[in-house]
């Protein structure tokens, strides 16, 4: 028996004796970690070439662990049963096993419905004509897939083998036990042999991804695509095909691959300068991203039509083992039209069906040139079908003539610059099949490694970061976004004062650039315009990140004797320098009293245990705002299901009735009535032992910034 760390919390244990291959844990694009530790490899047996690889799952007990879905183990199923063959007829694979999943009973059945979802979607006609499935369509749509699924809607358990463990230890093959010590931590027994596996993610470990992005800075534009992944789901080298569209200062995502955390830090964005996400469909290469962007510190708008919105739905509440709305407590739902042009704040998005197993669509992105007048498009197809296979499933048991040439149609519709799935097999495109695409640029992407070179005469590949700008910046454009942010992030100010702020001197940094040290003097503030700055962790205060809008010195300026503090890029970051002093004079006589309350409130959400740091700055100054100070008397009760959050500055707290579990300074309370969809403690009243003061932040506030209610979830938990 032998184990091995995968990434932490995730481990491989082999048993070769039983020809026993046991993934511990699986997270986003643990698939590319196996491939490039060699736990999957190549090989080859009368004479078909296939993969080794895991033949069995030890689930997590946790769904969520450090911001990320625990248990997305539909690609390595997917692995066993096609790149392994294990559901191949006639493959040397195939020996009559199947892939095992072991856990906990709830665990795993959460993940049989979510490989379920992944597998088909709509599973019915029925569903698919209840979430909005065009009634024209739904006849070839259904006959689509059940030919995509090989002829029938399968169950997951009649693919999947399942060893449910709870208290007693249980056999998962003969002389093999597996036994749960405690959460997810469990021991392996085979002979004399025995491993123990935790696990348990701990907080502030560093995640890496399978493959290195190079810091890129985009290029400039009103409408530009930035190229963010041209890989697959096999792919160990490259992030999976994804894209980002910039519209007027605004940002989109077009589908969250596993490492779309890496490649916003790559280009020198954070999450919160994400103004939305644009769905095309929910296979974990283009979906398992989600959970870091749900966890923003604003709620994340969702772009899909009515069907695939309801996959991403289905697929979150599976994994996560809640109600199928519950996505709808953390998002900002917004559902497109299929076929017509929709307007997304200026930008216009144009969704239409594409034949996959589950639902999908293509997407065009356009805008107006307002200098010459021209609209640009970019087209996003991910997930395509090929000619050859669609012609295939044509005939009386299949699709009408007439859906194949609407597909083709749609996949030809020109653009400026069109982005393809180029990766071929059952479920992919096929570069040759747009040899006369009429679009001025064709990228080939979703491929594993690297463009082959018989496509080349049809498009190109693109490296990480390279960027089409379709509409050339406006004048001045980075002038209007610091006023912009000013305007947003320091209410109050004059139009004359932050158009003059806003022509400071800006200067681009690359990560890691110190940016003040406690030795200089205080002369002038700096503004974040772009990329990510972060301040290193000081006395109780932990490390503090600063996102655009951000004012870096403010406090040592506007607090007598306030502390100096130190600054360093933690990406790639463009600043904006303004002289100090007329800062302080363009805030008039009553800004600074009101600046310093939003520091003090801002100290108070940093220090201690309450996990302000959650939060980034300028977006932690709207807590800061709206948190106010309450006074208590000993034994004073809280209004019961109030809808507060209050966090301990003095004296003791308990639950009415029970003065054995106690708040102290730093601790919260509240939970249960303001967060429900994600607490389920069960306390919600409490009283005051002494007299005390309590700083409360409103249970909306609360709400309205994901990244704190998950962190408060998750500390509570530990608790």
């Amino acid at each position: 028996m032998t184990k091995k760390p995968v990434l932490p919390g995730v481990w491989w244990v082999e048993i070769p004796e039983v020809d026993l291959r046991i993934l511990c844990g699986s997270p986003m694009d643990c698939v590319k970690h196996l491939m490039q530790q060699g736990h999957i490899r190549p090989v080859e047996k009368d004479g078909i070439p296939y993969e080794t690889g895991p033949n069995a799952i030890l689930v997590s007990d946790l769904t969520i662990q450090g911001g990320r879905f625990w248990n997305l183990a539909e690609f390595p199923v997917l692995h066993m049963l096609y790149r392994q063959g294990m559901v191949l007829p006639n493959h040397p694979g195939n020996t009559g096993a199947r892939p095992l999943l072991v856990g906990m009973k709830e665990r795993v059945e959460s993940v049989l419905d979510y490989i379920y979802r992944g597998n088909y979607g709509l599973a019915s006609r029925e569903e698919m004509r209840q979430f909005g499935v065009p009634e024209a369509d739904l006849e070839d749509l259904w006959k689509l897939k059940i030919r995509f699924a090989g002829g029938g809607i399968k169950s997951p358990q009649e693919l999947i083998d399942t060893v449910y463990v709870h208290q007693d230890p249980r056999e998962i093959l003969p002389g093999v036990r597996i036994e749960r010590l405690e959460t997810n931590v469990y021991c392996i027994r085979y002979g004399n042999e025995s491993t123990t596996v935790d696990m348990n993610f701990s907080p502030g470990t560093p995640w890496k991804a399978s493959y290195t992005l190079p810091q890129v800075r985009p290029l400039d534009g009103a409408f530009t695509v930035i190229h963010t992944g041209e890989g697959n789901g096999w792919d160990p080298d490259r992030p999976c095909m994804g894209s980002i569209v910039t519209h007027h200062g605004q940002t989109y995502l077009v589908d969250a691959g596993g490492g779309v955390h890496q490649a916003l830090e790559a280009l020198g964005l954070d999450l919160s300068e994400i103004d939305g996400l644009f769905v095309t469909h929910v296979h974990d290469d283009h979906f398992s991203g989600l959970t870091s962007l749900i966890r923003g510190v604003r709620k994340l708008k969702i772009f899909a039509t009515a069907p695939v919105m309801a996959t991403v739905r289905f697929k979150c509440a599976a994994l996560l083992g809640q109600p199928f709305d519950f996505l709808d407590h953390l998002v900002d739902v917004q559902l497109l039209e299929e076929d017509v042009w929709n307007d997304v704040d200026g930008l216009s998005v144009r969704p239409t069906m594409s034949p996959h197993p589950l639902e999908t669509t293509i997407m065009f992105f356009r805008s107006q040139d307002s200098k010459s007048g021209n609209w640009r498009t970019y087209a996003h197809l991910a997930d395509i079908i090929s000619s050859p296979v669609l012609d295939r499933f044509v005939g009386e048991n299949g699709v009408s003539p007439e859906f194949r040439e609407r597909v083709f149609r749609e996949y030809y519709r020109p653009a400026d610059v069109k982005k393809i799935d180029a990766g071929g097999g059952l479920i992919h495109g096929l570069a040759k099949d747009f040899s006369e695409d009429l679009s001025d640029r064709l990228i080939l992407s979703h491929t594993e490694g690297m463009v082959r070179e018989d496509d080349e005469e049809f498009g190109v590949g693109v490296d990480f970061g390279c960027t089409d700008v379709l509409i050339p910046p406006m004048d001045q454009a980075m002038q209007r976004r610091c006023e912009s942010l000013l305007e947003r992030w320091v209410p109050g100010l004059s139009q004359e004062d932050r158009v003059r702020l806003a022509g400071g001197k800006l200067s681009d940094l690359p990560a890691g650039t110190r940016i003040r040290t406690p030795k200089r003097g205080l002369r002038r503030i700096y503004m974040v315009v772009r990329g990510v700055v972060e301040s290193p962790a000081q006395g109780n205060r932990p490390i503090q990140y600063y996102a655009p809008g951000s004012l870096l010195g403010e406090r040592g300026i506007l607090e007598e004797g306030g502390p100096l503090e130190a600054f360093r890029t933690h990406t790639a970051a463009t600043l904006l320098e303004m002289p100090a002093r007329d800062y302080v004079k363009a805030l008039g006589a009553g800004g600074p009293p009101e600046r310093r309350r939003i520091l003090e409130a801002r100290r108070i959400l940093t220090e201690g245990n309450f996990p302000g740091q959650a939060v980034n700055l300028p977006r932690l100054d709207d807590l800061a705002i709206r948190l106010s100070i309450r006074q208590w008397r000993a034994g004073e009760a809280m209004v019961s299901g109030i809808d507060e959050l209050h966090i301990v500055m003095k004296g003791r707290f308990s639950p009415v009735g029970n003065p054995s579990v106690l708040r102290q300074t730093g601790n919260w309370m509240n939970l249960s009535p303001i967060l429900p969809f994600l607490y389920t403690g069960p306390y919600s009243e409490w009283e005051a032992l002494e007299d005390g003061v309590t700083a409360v932040l409103p249970g909306q506030m609360v709400r309205d910034v994901p990244a704190l209610g998950w962190t408060l979830v998750e500390l509570a938990a530990e608790t």
